[in-house]
């Protein structure tokens, strides 16, 4: 699976978790909240990559890839409840990171 593709099925991954968790605590709904933030960011980053789709397919950006790879198999090993919102923070904010470096990549390039 490519980058981009990875970056919108982590997308989707985030999107699915946001729709099952349920906030138990004040606390619990204020970090799903930075969930949705953080995805904003992403979405945002993604529309601007589809441009660049082309040019992302061929960049050479192997350990961008591996945390995304990774990022994904923990994404779908994780349980759609509130205790597992760390981990989706923590991946949501590796893809936010991976899509601003490609960003970055394609646009220089």
């Amino acid at each position: 699976m490519g980058m981009f593709d990875m970056l919108l099925s982590l997308d989707d991954s985030i999107i699915d978790w946001l729709m099952h968790a349920s906030p138990k605590t004040d606390d619990d709904r204020t970090r799903m909240l930075n969930v949705l933030a953080i995805r904003t960011d992403l979405e945002a980053k993604l529309n601007q990559l589809v441009a660049f789709r082309l040019k992302l397919a061929v960049a050479n950006l192997p350990a961008e890839t591996a945390r995304l790879t990774e990022a994904t198999a923990t994404m779908n090993s994780i349980g759609k409840t509130i205790d597992t919102v760390q981990h989706v923070l923590t991946i949501a904010g590796t893809a936010v990171e991976v899509a601003a470096k490609a960003l970055t990549v394609v646009t220089t390039a």
